[in-house]
């Protein structure tokens, strides 16, 4: 019984060390946003915060559909979107499928883009 009880509680700590999965949805290989998303992955893999990786999409709404529309438990996303494709999202009638609208916690200035993240208990939703 105490070998089980100490192996269970081997496994957890090893669950708990587990960094968060990070996913980044940018834009082409060649735009400013797939730039700003690999540089944002970079510095937080060797931060040791988080396994982040930088997707290529078709830019802004395929990067705000991303959000409403991901699956995959344990994984958090975020995708870099201009302003104004984040206010339609934000002003947007609800669909059924979403409970609420992204959220954008960082806006750098009114042309560049805007990184958006996924409402908090949404990460590990699936389906």
């Amino acid at each position: 019984m105490k070998r089980v009880l100490l192996a269970l509680l081997a496994l957890s700590g090893l669950a708990l060390a587990q960094k968060p999965k990070v996913v980044i949805a940018t834009g082409g290989v060649g735009g400013v946003y797939f730039y700003y998303g690999t540089t944002l992955a970079e510095i937080w893999n060797k931060a040791g915060v988080a396994e982040a990786q930088a997707i290529q999409t078709a830019a802004s709404i395929d990067n705000l559909l991303l959000l409403e529309n991901r699956t995959g438990g344990g994984t958090y996303y975020c995708a870099t979107v201009l302003p104004d494709s984040a206010y339609l999202a934000y002003t947007a009638p609800t669909s059924a499928s979403r409970t609420s609208p992204p959220r954008a916690p960082a806006s750098f200035s009114p042309c560049t883009p805007t990184t958006c993240t996924s409402p908090p208990g949404r990460e590990a939703a699936s389906g």
